[in-house]
Parts: C-alpha cells; structure tokens; sequence
C-alpha cells in the first residue's frame, strides 16, 4: 500500500482556494482543506514531486510529523522527542530549525528553535551514536515549527528554497513581483483557463493574446510563457529539500520530471501553432534589457544537459523567451494593432476571442521624482482612458496599491481583490473593457477636494465617513494583532443613524459589508429613515472602497416564532468563506438575518478552543456550530452540538467539512434543547449554551423565555456536567439578571466584562457570558 502523508502547502495569503483547485489538477492529493495561508491535504511521496514541481502558487510543502497540545517547554521537547527523526534524516545531516506563529509560554522567539533541535539531536544522538549538525545558512534538512496558543506542529520542508522562486530572475527592477503572487494574478485573469483549453481542453477556437505593457523585468510575462507552454515552473530547478530526505523515492521522481519535460516539449510548440501571442513592454530600457535576460533563463540547465549528453536539439524544444515579444515603448504610444500584430486582420470584428491586458503599474512611486503631476493616480488614470479607447474585447486586470488607487482608473472594475507580494497587501483589480465601461474622468484631485469643501462635515454622508474612519482606526490594532478579518464597524453610534455595520473578509481578501438597520420608532417620518439608510449605505461603500453590491442590507425588528430561521427572499445568495483564529467558516450574507458567524461571541469561541483538550463537548442551541468548531480543533475527544434546526446543522457540518474535521465523534442532532438534558444524554467535561432570548416556534413543546427559564435549563445542563467541568451560558438579553437562586446550586462567575470584544463596546448591555460549575 502506498504511504499517505499529511501536509501543509503554503501559498500568499488569499490565495488558498485557487492553491486547493491547483493541488486538484496537478496531483491525487485528498482530504483538501484550504487554511490561512497554505492548504493542508492528505498525499503520497509522488503527490510531493508534482506539487514541488508544477505548482505555480506553492511557497513550501511541509511534511507534518507532529501535532499535539503544548502548554510549556517540556511538553514541546516531549512532542519533538517523540517524532521518529532517525527515519527521515540521516546521522550525518545538517539541520535549521524555523519557528512561526506565538505561544504564552515562550517569551523570545528563538526559544522553541532551541528546544526543538535539542530534541532531534538528543534522539538522532540516541540512534546512531552521533548527531546532525546546525547550519543556518544551508541545511540538507529544514524543519518547521508552528506554534498555537495552545499546540504545535512540527514539520519537514521538503522543499528547500521557496518554490516561488524559479531561478530565471537574477535581474530585476525595484519592487519586483513575486513569481507565485504574478501567477495567481494570471489564473484570476482567466489566462490560465485559456492556457488549459489550449492543451487539454480541445484548443481555442480564436488565438489567445496576453499583454503587459508595464512589465519591469518581466515576471508576468514569463509566468504567462510557462503556462503557455505547459512547462512545470520549476523544472529548471535542481536542488529541493527532499532529494535529502530518506523517503526520497528517485525512480519515481525522475519518472515525473521525465514526464513534465515531454509536455514542456509538446506544449511550447502547441502554442506557437495557435497563433497565439505574447506582449512585454516597458518605457525604461533597462528593464526591458532585464526582462529578455530573465525570459532566457529559463530552460538553460536542459540546454545544457542536452549539449553536454548530445540529447538533440533540446535547446529548441525547451526555450521559451520566443513566446514573448519584448519592447521598449510608452504605453500611451501602443494601440491595439501593435500589440495584435499579425492577429489583428484575423480578429477583426471577433467579440469572444481570448484577450487579456494583465499589468502591474509602478504604484505608490513616482515615475519622475522632480514632477509632482507625475505620481501614482495620475499614471493611473492616464492608464485607464488609454485601455478604454484602445482595447475595446480585452479583459484587463490590473494591480494597485489599494482600492482608492484603483478608483483612479476611471473604469467600472467587475471585481477587486485583495492579495499579498511578498509582506505588502495590495489590490487587483478585474475589468471588461467594452462599449458599457467607457473610460469616466476619476472624481479626484482637485474636483474631489471641491466637493468635499461644499458638503457639510456635520451632516449627511460626510459625517458618516468621518466616523466610519474613525472607527477603522481605533479598531486597527486590535483586528491586526489579533488576525481578525470579520468585525462590527458601526453601531448605531449617531442616533439618527439607527443601524449597525459589520465588515467580513473572504478567504479571497475580498471586503463585504452587511448593514443591519433597527426598525425607527413610528414616530419618525418612513421616507426620511430610508434617505438616512441610504447615506450610511453609501458612506460604508466609500470608506470601504467597495462597490455597492457588496453591500448587503436588511432590517432587524424583534423576531417573532420562526422568523429568525426563515430565509429573507433574495435572487441570489452570496455565501462566502471566511477565516477566523486560523479556521473556516461559512458565512451567507443574503438569505437569512444572522449571517451564521455571532462576531459578538469571538471571545467565548477563543474560549472554548483553549479549553477543549481531552474533553467531551456540549453545544446546546449550536446555530451553525461555530463554537463546536472550535471545540475540535481544540482538541475535545468528542463534539455534540443540539439545535432545533436541520438546515443549521447541515451549515455546521459543512463548518467542520471546511477545516477538514471529519471524525465519527462529532454528532450533530436535531432536538430541543431542553428535551435533549432531560435524556439520558451521559455526561460532558465542556458545554456551551446561548439560548434565544425568547421563541415561541411551532414545534417547540413551549414558549422559552430565557429570562424566566435560564434556571430550569441551568439545573438541567449540571446534572450532566462532570465534577470538574464548566457551563459557559451566553445571553443577548438587554437587562438580563441570573437567578440568585442559582448560587444555592452552582459555582457562578461574571466574565461578561473581559469576553466583550471592542468592536462591540456599544452594545455591552447585551452581552452577557457566564462561567458556570458544580459546587
């Protein structure tokens, strides 16, 4: 039977669901649950070889050795002694140790490194009566060790140096372009799609054109040439981690180079058959110099084998800087013809050919230091009046520093999202370049500071902005230091804005706002609250920079019965993923009132995660299970999450399918709470309860109001809770008060305070969370 290993690929951050649909298409790998910068899977050595060489978005393929809880210095020398090291590394290999993310118990960051080492050398010593070496700078093996708040991972790097460098770009420009940043730039262009029809999907019914026309050293360009030819982006390369490794299988690793070489021989000229082109052109000659020297690298080491072993022409059949053509031109001088050349008679009058304008402006310099005109937005909008009037049928995707830059093309853009080069999150921003997306003067500059002048700061939209932009930044710290993407903006902080604002960011790094208003008093006019709906909804659009349709909206009003659970009438539901602690959750932003995701319990599920170890798990009232997410990933041995609703427990099983949690010890069971305790039910270490604050559903066996029944169900859940076990009871009542009686019955603590979140601190007169135990 062939061996199965776990791994970790990582990838820029927002770019883990087009990592897992390439893994798909590049391997066999199963079990594929896309993380917070990488994807974990389940994959055999073979799998291994194909992601290291073919995969254009990798960073690292880390080969998971141990996960387990640490909570201090021994535990963490425990879990690395443990690990059978003699089997993958050999007695006289040399070794570097890296560590990432934090724990509480190691206060400097070289700490784990150290205990880490000692482990593999006091065991390998153990093994063979000697011990690996350290060497920083170039180790035969790197291991990797990712710390929690409450565990550790440990892992082989199989790959050596990141893959994201291809070794063809010795010369380059400044702030160049990562190679697997510009490679997911070009599969969200569709260039790759038409790459993949090209050679496997039954050709193209017209020649496909990719353009550059601000290349640099031409990274783009060159990405877009592998794809073209079907080459593996890193064939050329011949030193990866797992040549040192003592799973290394060689056969079957020169069967898969042998394999990736043939079709880069195949593919190379089934493009130029095509017809197919390629466009690279920069102003600055120098870069343009750099970029033909960068194209030309690649598939120089099987030129020289070839000539070295007298192996053919295999200069010819592997080169590929004749797939792009390379100029030095402004690109306000090149029109559609230029760029075309030889195609431009063949599609003429074509509509559907596949042409693409992909490019990555010098954002945030200016191109003449001396000129102040000359600086980013005006580059930008010049940019964008040129693609409009000269590039009517191309797709364009263009690369910004932000939102607010990318408004500066002028253009209406179908898509904007975020991604990372490198540490600097920027923007790309998607557009149809067609007789609907005229190119509109940009409303910036001088006409903008204008209009601003003219509103009054005080009122309206302007006074909206002003305070959403307050709000971003006081919360600024706190969501970065905390890695939270999903938070509460607004919250009815002016009276006469009477609504709430909550941000979520999909695993893509794109922003979408849901803005919920409270029902007005009846004593205030019906159209003026909808204008007043209508300027928040706007002011949230703007100092988010998003468009209007990622703007979602719907009223709060007490729910009575079943409405909280009955889908809202949409024509189309926008249901995204998002990313919390470092897992996945699904969030519909359309059908329903809640979305899925209580942001207000952010600190009662980090909670429960840090508590879950070795325990058997309760969720009453479960919604979509978040928390018993949590639970699991935590470490609960078992997770049993009770909720009235099919269609919730569904939602939470897909949570848990998201982060690849798929063990028979979590249950899902639809059933009433209370009738659920009254069962012989056994009994849990950990439960978690946050009933409604009031239901009368049909159905229900009675009316719940939480208020009057808070004890009964208390008392119920103790029964069942082991002797040192917790409660913890969540309400959103406003006003609520526990039952002194409670007190006769059980251990009761108030950690309402210290669980509020600060993007809820308007809202502390709802939140109410309590730590109960057995006396």
């Amino acid at each position: 039977m062939t061996e199965q290993f776990t791994l970790f690929v990582s990838c820029p951050l927002f770019s883990e669901a087009l990592l897992a649909d390439e893994l798909t298409s590049i391997s066999s790998v199963r079990d594929i649950t896309p993380g917070n910068s990488g994807v974990r899977c389940t994959a055999t050595t073979e799998d291994v070889y194909r992601i290291c060489l073919w995969s254009r978005l990798a960073g690292r393929v880390l080969l998971q050795l141990a996960e387990g809880l640490v909570y201090n210095r021994e535990e963490l020398y425990a879990c690395a002694a443990a690990v059978t090291w003699e089997t993958h590394l050999g007695p006289d290999a040399t070794i570097a140790v890296a560590a990432t993310g934090s724990h509480s118990a190691f206060s400097h960051s070289n700490m784990p490194v150290l205990i880490v080492k000692d482990a593999i050398v006091d065991r390998m010593r153990t093994a063979h009566g000697r011990r690996p070496s350290v060497d920083v700078q170039h180790p035969d093996m790197r291991i990797a060790v990712h710390l929690t708040s409450i565990g550790a991972t440990l892992s082989l790097d199989l790959t050596g140096e990141s893959l994201h460098r291809r070794g063809y770009r010795t010369d380059g420009v400044e702030a160049p372009l990562r190679e697997n940043t510009a490679a997911s730039v070009l599969i969200r262009s569709g260039w790759a799609d038409a790459m993949e029809r090209l050679h496997r999907g039954g050709g193209l019914s017209y020649p496909a054109v990719c353009a550059d026309p601000m290349c640099g050293s031409g990274t783009l360009a060159v990405e877009a040439a592998l794809m073209a030819a079907d080459r593996a982006p890193n064939l050329d390369r011949e030193d990866f981690g797992f040549l040192r490794w003592w799973g290394h299988q060689g056969e079957t690793w020169d069967r898969v180079r042998q394999e990736a070489r043939e079709r880069a021989a195949v593919g190379r000229l089934t493009f130029l058959e095509s017809g197919s082109r390629i466009w690279a052109s920069d102003r600055d000659s120098v870069a343009v110099q750099a970029a033909r020297r960068n194209a030309a690298r690649v598939g120089r080491v099987a030129r020289e084998v070839g000539e070295a072993g007298g192996d053919g022409d295999v200069s010819h059949s592997v080169r590929i800087a004749d797939l792009i053509e390379f100029q030095e031109a402004e690109f306000q001088t090149l029109s559609r013809s230029v760029v075309l050349g030889p195609l431009k008679k063949q599609l003429k009058g074509v509509t559907d050919a596949p042409l693409f304008l992909v490019t990555n402006p010098p954002y945030g310099v200016r191109l003449t230091p001396d000129d102040p005109s000359d600086d980013a937005s005006v580059l930008y909008a010049e940019l964008g009046e040129w693609m409009s009037r000269s590039f009517a049928g191309f797709r364009a995707t263009v690369l910004a520093a932000d939102r607010e830059q990318a408004r500066h093309l002028g253009l209406r853009a179908d898509s904007v999202y975020a991604l990372y080069n490198g540490g600097l999150k920027i923007v790309a921003a998607g557009l149809t370049l067609d007789r609907s997306n005229r190119y509109s003067p940009p409303d910036s500059g001088p006409r903008r500071k204008q209009r601003q002048a003219d509103e009054d700061p005080s009122t309206g939209v302007p006074m909206l902005v002003s305070r959403l932009q307050k709000n971003r930044k006081r919360l600024k710290t706190y969501l970065r230091e905390h890695g939270v993407s999903c938070y509460r903006l607004y919250d009815a902080d002016i009276p006469q804005h009477a609504a709430a604002v909550d941000v979520y960011t999909d695993v893509d790094g794109m922003e979408y706002a849901v803005v919920q208003e409270y029902a007005p008093p009846k004593t205030v006019d019906e159209r003026a609250a909808e204008e007043r709906f209508e300027e928040l909804c706007e002011a949230v659009a703007r100092v988010l920079e998003i468009p209007a349709a990622q703007v979602f909206t719907r009223t709060r009003r007490r729910q009575r019965g079943s409405a909280q659970y009955e889908p809202l009438w949409n024509a189309e539901s926008e249901i995204v993923v998002v990313v919390e602690d470092e897992l996945l959750f699904e969030v519909n932003l359309t059908d329903y009132l809640d979305t899925g995701l209580f942001m207000d319990k952010r600190s009662a599920r980090e909670l429960i995660g840090g508590r879950a170890a070795g325990t058997r798990f309760l969720n009453l009232f479960a919604y979509t299970c978040s928390v018993s997410v949590y639970a699991a990933a935590g470490g609960a041995k078992e997770t049993v999450s009770v909720d009235r609703s099919n269609t919730y427990l569904d939602w939470g099983a897909r949570n848990f399918g998201l982060n690849g949690i798929e063990d028979d010890v979590h249950r899902f069971i639809r059933a009433d709470a209370r009738e659920y305790l009254a069962s012989d039910c056994g009994v849990f270490d950990l439960m978690y309860i946050d009933p409604p604050s009031f239901s009368n559903r049909k159905g229900d066996p009675e009316i719940f109001d939480v208020q009057r029944d808070h004890y009964t169900l208390l008392e119920r859940a103790l029964s069942h809770l082991s002797p040192a076990g917790e409660i913890y009871f969540a309400t959103n009542l406003r006003g609520f008060r526990l039952s002194e009686e409670l007190q006769n019955i059980a251990r009761v603590e108030d950690i309402s305070a210290e669980t509020l979140p600060p993007d809820f601190e308007r809202s502390f007169r709802n939140h109410a969370l309590f730590r109960v135990g057995r006396l």
